[in-house]
């Protein structure tokens, strides 16, 4: 259905509706839009749905709850269709406690088809030679009223949803993989994240990190919470408060004072003097704390969260486990992550198939990956030390 024609909704009575009506469906589309982009406290700020008939936006910053919908969400029955749901399901399950069962996500059939292009963009092109616009993407969709060409943008995103998961199932099926695309859906449906990370965990996010100093870590933390405070106080996104080459820098080469640190490449010229004295005291703080304080270097773990051995035979086992995933990869036409991740690969070679700690790795993985592989990696790794 390539209409962009619409349904407003932010009424409770339509919303109301509306969930009765999606509750008598076999596959409803489903996409949102939120304010992250512009704001530190993000929000959903709009719902898109489309069946096979029609389109439906829905204002939650309008009505009371989302609760109507509540029905058609956890009925795994009805399937949901949506693309790279992950951010999806978190802003439903945090603000509305809505759980999303019978999902089928479509950048997640599409990369067990062998596809590498995976955003909607380029799946609607492949498909149905549909070209969709970008532009409104990181739009303060909190604002209202919404414009014309947003509107047209938000009902493109689910308004051939239907369609697109038609064909990818078909595909999907035909490779004999539906069984891996049900219980990565399941997963999707369950998967927990966290959009706000800790300051002390965001270091490790900051391209670079590794080549600091410990001294220089430490002021690094310290410029990433006074960010992170800023950020909080002034509800913008940290990377709008400061980019995170300039804290790198800051803490690489400490200013000697505000106006060296003004100086620095990156520094928003925008901003009022307090974030150069926030951050002056930022670099302060870090300069100033005990070397027992520091920053101490993540631990690696495995996939069950234990303490990784990396001796020489696990070595050994990883980079059999690296030459195996490539050639498996080549022969399913997948990329090699789709086949196992590197984390779950360690995982495989801290306790292989065979081992005492076997059913440790088993229940770590998807168990489609160990039916299918696991007599493999037993057969590969039986003479490693």
């Amino acid at each position: 259905m390539h209409t962009t024609t619409h349904t407003w909704i932010d009424t409770d009575e339509g919303l109301a509706r509306l969930g009765r009506d999606l509750a008598g469906e076999k596959g409803v589309a489903v996409d949102t839009e939120s304010d992250g982009f512009h704001h530190y406290f993000d929000k959903l700020c709009l719902l898109q749905f489309s069946t096979r008939e029609a389109n439906f936006l829905v204002d939650p910053l309008a009505v009371s709850n989302l609760d109507p919908l509540r029905p058609m969400f956890a009925d795994p029955a009805i399937r949901k269709v949506m693309h790279a749901a992950e951010q999806d399901i978190m802003y439903l399950r945090r603000e509305h406690h809505l759980e999303v069962k019978g999902l089928f996500d479509t950048a997640t059939a599409a990369q067990l088809t062998g596809r590498t292009r995976l955003g909607l963009a380029a799946l609607l092109e492949a498909y149905f030679d549909i070209h969709l616009s970008k532009s409104n993407q990181r739009d303060d969709w909190s604002l209202r009223p919404l414009n014309p060409a947003q509107l047209v943008y938000a009902v493109s995103d689910t308004n051939n949803l239907l369609e697109l998961a038609d064909l990818l199932e078909r595909e999907v099926r035909e490779n004999g993989r539906q069984e891996w695309a049900e219980e990565e859906y399941r997963a999707l449906e369950q998967k927990q994240i966290n959009l706000h990370s800790t300051a002390a965990d965001e270091i490790t996010r900051v391209k670079g990190w590794k080549d600091l100093p410990p001294r220089g870590r430490a002021v690094l933390r310290e410029l990433l919470r006074g960010r992170d405070g800023e950020s909080r106080k002034r509800d913008r996104p940290p990377f709008r408060i400061a980019p995170a080459s300039l804290l790198l820098d800051l803490a690489a080469k400490p200013p000697a004072g505000i106006r060296e640190l003004q100086a620095r490449r990156g520094f928003p010229r925008q901003r009022s003097p307090s974030l150069a004295t926030q951050l002056m005291d930022a670099v302060a703080r870090g300069l100033e704390l005990p070397e027992s304080e520091f920053p101490q270097p993540p631990v690696r773990t495995s996939r069950h969260g234990q303490r990784q051995r990396r001796d020489a035979p696990f070595e050994e086992r990883v980079n059999k486990l690296r030459a195996w995933r490539k050639t498996r990869a080549e022969q399913l036409g997948l990329e090699p992550g789709v086949v196992i991740s590197q984390r779950d690969l360690e995982a495989v070679a801290e306790n292989p198939p065979g081992s005492p700690g076997e059913e440790t790795t088993r229940q770590s993985l998807r168990q489609w990956r160990w039916r299918e592989f696991s007599a493999e990696w037993r057969q590969l790794l039986t003479n490693s030390s």
